[in-house]
């Protein structure tokens, strides 16, 4: 998780006990001089949302806007090795506007993660490849639409002498060429990234965002800074990320009557904050949207230390985390 408490950056890594000292020894051996305290959770005291409550939360998970087999961009694609810069930080963005979380304010990005069997992601991945590079269309041809279905002689019996009938004695064209010569550098790069990404173990992977603030601060412009700064990692020809806005997103808006729709639009929208801050808190895997299969390569483009070259706020130190929270904090 990256949390911001009043605009303090905290890096946070929840995981069972027995994988502690996997997960300290992963850390020491990237970054020698990290000092690693177990803390509290910060959420305790944020656990549970009433209408008596004195502050408010807006939150959402996130999903893929394409099939799972396709990636999102990576931080590879950041590199710039002939910029004076040679890698911009993706999260740079993200940490900005984190940084600009007020004292009473707290602004929070979640990313639960399982690993995921090979057996479980890979064939789907390999299937949509082999559908990518594959002779012929996948749309229905037109004659196959416009010949109804015919019970005393099969329709492709028809489409096939129409085919036999055009090619005039000329015989099959032998020199055609495979699909896969004739594709367009942006369709090679799609299964190129649809490789790549196969390549690298997997992880079952849920995002969430979240922002509370007391009501009377409440800040709506928040959650447009928290994704719009997930905007870096689409791509046109790759995946994207969105917000799960029918699922999860904690707005509602009314489809026809307003006065009509108002108190089942309250009601849903209590429910989803209910359910978000619940996912939240128990850092659930199956509270809310589907999760989506990610691989090690992009779930560390997503979570990362900034890099020395980022231009962001100082991130809090891990032993300052020892403290008490802001004392305007709202709580429950």
């Amino acid at each position: 998780e990256i949390v911001s408490l009043g605009g303090k950056i905290s890096y946070i890594v929840s995981t069972p006990e027995k994988y502690r000292q996997l997960l300290e020894t992963s850390f020491y051996s990237q970054y020698p001089n990290a000092e690693i305290t177990q803390v509290e959770n910060y959420m305790s005291n944020l656990k549970h949302l009433d209408e008596n409550a004195n502050w408010d939360l807006w939150g959402t998970e996130y999903k893929f806007t394409k099939d799972y087999a396709y990636p999102i961009k990576t931080w590879r694609e950041f590199e710039h090795p002939a910029a004076e810069e040679p890698i911009i930080d993706p999260l740079t963005t993200l940490l900005e506007s984190l940084s600009k979380c007020e004292p009473h304010e707290l602004m929070a990005v979640q990313i639960c993660v399982r690993p995921v069997a090979e057996a479980d992601w890979l064939p789907h991945s390999e299937k949509i490849v082999a559908e990518l590079k594959e002779e012929g269309d996948h749309h229905v041809p037109l004659l196959e639409r416009i010949i109804p279905p015919l019970g005393w002689i099969h329709k492709k019996t028809i489409i096939q002498a129409i085919k036999e009938g055009g090619k005039h004695g000329h015989g099959d064209d032998e020199g055609k060429q495979p699909k896969v010569m004739r594709m367009t550098e942006g369709e090679r790069n799609i299964i190129k990234g649809i490789e790549t990404k196969m390549t690298k173990p997997g992880w079952q992977t849920k995002i969430r965002h979240l922002y509370i603030a007391p009501k009377d601060n409440f800040d709506k412009n928040k959650k447009i800074a928290m994704t719009g700064a997930y905007r870096v990692f689409s791509s046109n020809i790759m995946n994207n990320l969105k917000p799960d806005i029918k699922g999860t997103w904690t707005n509602t808006q009314y489809a026809l009557f307003k006065n009509i729709e108002q108190p089942f639009l309250d009601f849903e929208t209590e429910h989803k904050k209910h359910m978000l801050l619940e996912g939240f808190f128990k850092r659930s895997m199956w509270i809310g949207a589907k999760p989506m299969i990610m691989n090690c390569e992009e779930l560390a483009t997503l979570f990362h230390f900034p890099l020395a070259t980022a231009a962001t706020a100082p991130v809090e130190r891990i032993e300052i985390k020892k403290g008490q929270p802001p004392a305007n904090l709202p709580m429950a």
